[in-house]
This record gives C-alpha cells, sequence and structure tokens, in this order.
C-alpha cells in the first residue's frame, strides 16, 4: 500500500487528505509462542483523522494486548503478532526496532492506566517530558516548552511541578502529566489505556475534558480503552466490544448503546447502573466467568454465558457479518439481541421513588441504633510545635454518623476526603483523637478482652486492595476456616470445607478455588474471596471499602445483589464506601457526601444524589458519567478546577470555597465563605453545611446540571 497523501493543519494535527483512514489494522492475531494459542483474533479497526473509537469489554478480553500489539509493544519473545496495522500507510508490526521509535511519542502518544508505573520514579516530571523531545530532535526552548505543556494540560504552578518527582503528585496530576507527555510532540494518534480507572469522578471530568480539549484543538485521533460505558458515550464517535479477544460488535456509539445486537453487548449495557430500566430490584450482571484463550474456534465463545444462545451457537462460529444492522453497525451473532423497552428512569434497588419511602427503607431508619460516631476527629503525625515538629494533619474534622440495623450508609467523595479513614475507625482498626463511636451503646475505645474480640467478630471490613487483605502463604479455602471457625463454627474439617464452598459459591467462585492461593487468582476473584471471608464471621456490621471497584460491571451486580440479600435476611448494617453514585444511589437507604474531613451534605441517597443542594454534591453529580450518549453528548457538567487542597493546611471558612462553582471567586459578595465553617445541622430534614442554601445561585446551578 502506498503512504497516502498527508497535510499539516495550522494547529500541527495531521489531517490525510485522499480520505484513507488514520491508523488501519487488518486481522490482527496475537497468540503465545510455542503453544499456538490466540490471546487476540481478526482484529480490524479503522480510525480516521479527528475521530474517537472506543473499546469495550470485560477484563481479560483483550483490549490492551490488541492496542500494544498495534503499536509493536508487546513481548515479542512471550507473544506473537501477525495481520497488518499501518499509520498513514506504515507498517508498523513488520517495521523495525528503531522505526517503531520514530513513530512512538512523535507520531503515537500513549497515556497509560497506571500512571505511577508508567512514570519513571526517579527523573523529575520536567525531564521526563524533556525526553519525548530529545528522542525526536529536540526543541529550540524545551525548558518553556515543558511549562507550556503542563499548563496546557492545567497543572498549576508549572515551575514547581516540573521540579517534582511522580509520588509527590497527586493521581490527577499525575495522569496530566502522562497527558502532556503524549501530547508533546502533537501526535496524530493518541492512545489512552483506562486513562481513569483509577480517578474519583471530578478528577476524572478533568482529565477526559483534557483529551477532549486536546483533540478537538490538535485535530488529533483518539483510541480509548475503557471498561467504564458512559466515559464511552460520552467521548466515542464508534466503539468496538470485544469479548474473548474477539470483536463481537461495532458501530456508532448511539446506535450501538440504544439498539445492541449482540447479547454480550446488551448484558453489558444492561448491568451498568444508569442504563434503562429494571424489572425487579435486582442488580443485573452476566453469569459465569469469561473463557480461557483457548476456546474451541468452532463455536460461540459467549455462548455459556448467553441467555439467548441457540443450537447453532455450539457448533459454529460467528462472523460480524452474521448481523448488519447499517454499513457500520455490526455483530457477530446468531440470533440477534431483542430491543429492550424504551428506557425509562432507573428505580433503586429499594423502588423508592423520590420523597417516598418503601416498607425496607422505613424499617431501616426507625430500626435500633447499631453504631453512633459523635465529634471524630482523627490526626496523624501530632508532635510537639516546641522542638520544630509540623502540626498534624487533621484527615477527619468532627464527623457525626449514625448507622442503624438493616440500614445501608453510603458515603461518597473523593480521595483524601476521609472516608476510609472513617470506616476503620469504626471497625476499630484505630483510634480517634477526639470523639466517641457507640457500638451496642458501648463505647468502642472502653472495650476489651472478650468484649472487644466479640465487637471485632461483629465489624468487619472489606478492603478495597485484596490482595493485602488476604495471606498469601494460605490458600483461600484455610483463610475461610479460619474466619467460620472465629465466627463460631464447629465440625471436621469436611464441613467447614463444604460451608466454606457454598460461601465462595455465593460470592460467584467455585468450591475448585479452596486449594487456590490469592497469587493464582485475578484482582476482582480476590475481592470475592476476601468478601466471602468477611461475610464467614457473620458480622453485624459491614465497612465495605470500594468492594466493587475493581470488578467488571458484568459481575458488580452478583456482589451487591449479595449485600443487599444478606442485609435482608440478617438486618446487617453496612456502610458502602464507593465512588460510583450510580451503585450508591441504587443499593443504599442514606448517603453522606465527605470533603476533606467533614460531612458537607447527608440524607435519603435516592434523594441527595438526584437532587443535591451543596455545590459539591452537584459537582460529583454532574462529573459521574451516564451510559447514555445521547443525554452524555448534551448535558451541563461542572468540572472543578484543580485537586481538593491538603489536609495538612485546609482552606479556612468553608474548605470548598477554593474550588465552588458559586463560591467567592465567582461571586465576591460570598465573604462569608472564606471566612466562616458552616455547620451540619443533623436536625435539618437535609442537612446540608452551606451557608447559602436555596440562594438564587445554588438554585440555578442545580437547574443547569439536573
Amino acid at each position: 500500500m502506498s503512504a497516502p497523501t498527508t497535510t499539516q493543519d495550522r494547529s500541527g494535527g495531521v489531517v490525510v487528505a485522499d480520505g484513507e483512514p488514520l491508523l488501519s489494522v487488518r486481522n490482527l492475531t496475537v497468540t503465545r509462542r510455542g503453544s499456538g494459542i490466540p490471546i487476540v483474533s481478526d482484529f480490524s479497526v479503522d480510525v480516521a483523522a479527528g475521530e474517537t473509537v472506543g473499546i469495550v469489554g470485560e477484563s481479560g478480553c483483550g483490549k490492551t494486548t490488541a492496542v500494544l500489539g498495534t503499536l509493536g509493544l508487546l513481548d515479542e519473545l512471550q507473544l506473537e503478532v501477525s495481520g497488518t496495522a499501518t499509520y498513514l500507510g506504515r507498517d508498523m508490526i513488520s517495521a523495525s526496532e528503531k522505526q517503531r521509535r520514530q513513530l512512538w511519542g512523535k507520531d503515537v502518544g500513549i497515556i497509560y492506566q497506571d500512571a505511577l508505573r508508567a512514570l519513571n520514579p526517579v527523573l523529575k516530571v520536567g525531564q521526563q517530558i524533556e525526553e519525548v523531545f530529545e528522542s525526536h530532535g529536540g526543541h529550540p526552548d524545551v525548558k518553556a516548552e515543558v511549562l507550556r505543556l503542563l499548563s496546557m494540560v492545567g497543572i498549576a504552578d508549572p515551575e514547581a511541578r516540573r521540579d517534582a518527582y511522580p509520588h509527590q503528585l497527586s493521581g490527577g496530576m499525575r495522569q496530566r502529566v502522562m497527558a502532556a507527555i503524549a501530547m508533546a510532540m502533537s501526535p496524530g494518534l493518541l492512545i489512552a489505556d483506562e486513562p481513569t480507572t483509577a480517578l474519583d469522578v471530578t478528577i476524572q471530568a478533568q482529565v477526559l475534558e483534557l483529551i477532549r480539549s486536546l483533540s478537538a484543538g490538535s485535530g488529533t485521533s483518539t483510541l480509548l480503552i475503557s471498561h467504564d460505558l458512559g466515559v464511552i458515550a460520552g467521548m466515542c464517535d464508534r466503539v468496538l466490544v470485544l469479548y474473548a479477544g474477539r470483536i463481537v460488535e461495532q458501530g456508532p456509539t448511539a446506535e450501538v448503546f440504544a439498539n445492541p445486537q449482540h447479547h454480550y453487548t446488551q448484558a453489558l449495557l444492561r448491568a451498568t447502573p444508569g442504563y434503562g430500566a429494571r424489572a425487579t430490584d435486582r442488580f443485573s450482571f452476566i453469569p459465569g466467568q469469561p473463557p480461557e484463550p483457548n476456546v474451541p474456534e468452532d463455536r460461540c465463545a459467549f455462548a455459556d454465558r448467553c441467555e439467548g444462545r441457540i443450537a447453532t451457537c455450539s457448533t459454529q462460529r460467528p462472523d460480524l457479518d452474521d448481523v448488519v444492522v447499517t454499513d457500520g453497525h455490526r455483530a457477530a451473532c446468531f440470533n440477534p439481541a431483542v430491543q429492550e423497552p424504551p428506557r425509562t428512569e432507573r428505580l433503586s434497588i429499594v423502588e423508592t421513588p423520590v420523597g417516598a419511602s418503601s416498607s425496607l427503607v422505613t424499617a431501616a431508619a426507625s430500626g435500633p441504633v447499631l453504631l453512633e460516631a459523635r465529634g471524630i476527629v482523627k490526626e496523624y503525625g501530632k508532635r510537639s510545635r516546641l522542638f520544630g515538629g509540623r502540626p498534624p494533619v487533621r484527615a477527619l474534622a468532627g464527623v457525626d454518623m449514625t448507622l442503624r440495623v438493616g440500614e445501608c450508609l453510603g458515603l461518597v467523595g473523593e480521595s483524601g476526603s476521609g472516608k476510609t479513614t472513617l470506616g476503620r475507625l469504626l471497625v476499630g482498626m484505630e483510634s480517634t483523637t477526639e470523639g466517641e463511636i457507640r457500638f451496642d451503646d458501648e463505647v468502642v475505645s472502653d472495650l476489651r478482652g472478650a468484649r472487644l474480640r466479640a465487637f471485632r467478630r461483629h465489624a468487619q471490613m472489606i478492603y478495597q486492595e485484596p490482595r493485602s487483605s488476604l495471606n498469601r502463604s494460605f490458600t483461600i479455602g484455610r483463610t475461610l476456616r479460619i474466619a467460620l471457625v472465629a465466627g463460631g463454627a464447629t465440625g471436621p474439617r469436611a464441613e467447614l470445607d463444604q460451608a466454606a464452598a457454598e460461601m465462595l459459591e455465593r460470592v460467584g467462585l467455585g468450591r475448585g478455588y479452596l486449594d487456590r492461593y490469592p497469587s493464582s487468582m485475578s484482582g476482582g476473584q480476590c475481592q470475592r474471596a476476601a468478601i466471602a471471608r468477611a461475610l464467614c464471621v457473620k458480622p453485624r456490621m459491614l465497612v465495605a471499602d470500594e468492594a466493587v471497584s475493581s470488578l467488571d460491571v458484568s459481575i458488580q451486580g452478583q456482589i451487591l445483589n449479595l449485600l443487599a440479600d444478606i442485609q435482608v435476611e440478617t438486618g446487617i448494617g453496612i456502610v458502602f464506601i464507593a465512588h460510583d453514585l450510580g451503585i450508591v444511589r441504587e443499593l443504599c437507604h442514606e448517603v453522606a457526601v465527605m470533603y476533606l474531613g467533614r460531612i458537607v451534605e447527608s440524607g435519603p441517597a435516592r434523594e441527595v444524589l438526584e437532587q443535591p443542594t451543596h455545590p459539591y454534591s452537584m459537582a460529583l453529580k454532574s462529573a459521574a458519567p451516564v451510559p447514555d450518549p445521547v443525554v452524555e453528548r448534551n448535558r451541563s457538567r461542572i468540572v472543578l478546577l484543580g485537586d481538593p487542597p491538603s489536609p495538612a493546611s485546609p482552606p479556612p471558612g468553608c474548605t470548598f470555597h477554593t474550588r465552588c462553582p458559586v463560591g467567592p471567586m465567582a461571586h465576591p459578595d460570598r465573604q462569608q465563605c472564606s471566612g466562616e465553617r458552616p455547620m451540619l445541622d443533623l436536625t435539618a430534614t437535609r442537612p446540608v453545611a452551606c451557608h447559602f442554601v436555596g440562594s438564587t445561585p445554588n438554585r440555578e446551578l442545580a437547574e443547569e446540571i439536573l
């Protein structure tokens, strides 16, 4: 193929003059060397100049492998790549290492999923950006260009950040540094591999807005890998759905979301909170597990998990040409999915319309108090100032909360707001600096001996990072047996193994995992094992710290249904810490919104998250992506500037006033916000810590995002 004619527009973006795609991939196949087992099969895609194409699918479906194989970034000693992948007519697969390096960074920029691992920990940020220019001919004024790039990606005080190391920056800043490196040479193609997975919704909105503006400003094409269908809905012109290393559906994003043809696509959408109507009060999920790469080629890989499978699915493999909705919308399915009814407002798990109460919510609200926290303050690093010690960092600055029997209380807010710290205090893992926590009307800090051991059985925690909570030297079976005995179970090992296997079944794992070690399991499997361990003790209170954040949307529903079922069966109280507002809205009875160690708004989950009254709650709602391309492209969004302030030096007055869209920066007459801290009135119907609740600017802001 001859290289197509190209021109350069005034902003530096590449324009393909003769209409050919900027990137063209044909029949890309990635196999393990020596085994012939395909990881990715027959991957084909065209990306036009200025177009954004999304790739979605569960973990292990081959999204990242396909893209890295396209760029020649896979380990050639382990994996073998065949097919063609051309950028402006230049084949990247058959190119030499030297030729590929000329493309990387200059013509193709990459934003990796984990910026902390991708950045060099021993080089300053400025040095790492300078390396890009050094690799591609230099720059006449590289120091000034580094500062320009850091400013362009929205990093405040670029002179100071240029001389910082990656570990000294927040997650959002590191992702913006990655964006600066990727866009340094104004590449024609930007690869964004899960660029917002580990970020809060507010920082995610900043990074996505940055990618969107960079692409629009330079005409850069974008290939976006994400498991978040809300992100795909708002960012992408077209979408490719991968399963078991193959494209099972592709087409314009709006068409695929409105009329999915493959049952896998439909199941992913149905399992996403906020998409479509639910016929029951259950969370949707996809039964079973994604297959290993060695699935026979003579059958549909999704057949075992598909509710619409027919006999042909087990004897033949479908191709993308089997379903042709339009020339651009195709699906590999013998029995296309039936279009679901028109979407309506989705009910919560307790089927509670705004302003009303179901019997479950009423029972939770009127039940006995299980745990009560008053005036909770937690400080770290307290030293004597007489000897030059720094003032302590106040992680929690006066938190009041109540958890009742059978109630699910959601805690939401950005990283650093104090959610995890509060959760650790509630289960007695740390002691409070000030304030009091009472469990069953007993002060937790006063418990000793048998009473303390009983409390620790009653109060369990599910950690965000599952591997850190499982003993690497123990099999899962041994871990669960220990938990069962701690919870009062007795009997021979065979009976304990049977009880452990039944618990594994409840969390979506089988008996075969009893003999597995955490090192041989995926992050999602470890998370389910950690949940099983916590439930084996039969706790009365459970603190779930981002318990489903590491799970694919396809299996999140199974865990959420489990938590809801156990709560109904046992009356357990749950504190559910999460950044996914859609899940909190549907699972929790009450919600508390935290910012910089304080609760700024609380109340019924659906009311607070559908009709927020604090500007910070409004910002969280507007930043959360919606899995609907039409809504996502036309909605108003509050993009908060910068990161949350450090708890080591919080702003005076209202701690949110430095980022508030209706604060003193936007309304100079509101100097009260910067001088006086608003209090949370727990006696109010909707406690809100804001001086100007119900004011005209606040109401106008709410109307704009709602």
